[in-house]
């Protein structure tokens, strides 16, 4: 299992469960003008592990999928003006709730 930490500092850190090694430090990952919010670990249609995240911009909210193995953004959607309150997803991956 993996869990993540962000902070002001603009760095994302994903950590390993229960050990909490540190998996990569990602010192830029707020470099741009995105406010992250929840996040969910999920599996793709090919089953790779993914972590979808909601992210506030100048526009509004928007869910950002993320390569839990390179840690490399897949895609990004925009989906409401407003910020996003509520979010989660269904195990398999296919439905989102906001």
């Amino acid at each position: 299992m993996v869990t993540r930490r962000s902070s002001s500092d603009g760095k994302l850190r994903p950590f390993k469960w229960p050990s909490m090694e540190s998996i990569i430090d990602i010192p830029d990952a707020h470099g741009s003008d995105e406010v992250f919010g929840f996040c969910k670990f999920s599996h793709d249609a090919l089953n790779n592990e993914v972590i979808y995240v909601t992210a506030m911009r100048d526009r509004g909210g928007s869910i950002v999928k993320w390569n839990t193995t390179t840690w490399k953004r897949i895609s990004s959607k925009y989906v409401v003006k407003d910020p996003i309150s509520a979010f989660t997803m269904s195990d398999d991956g296919i439905f989102l709730a906001m």
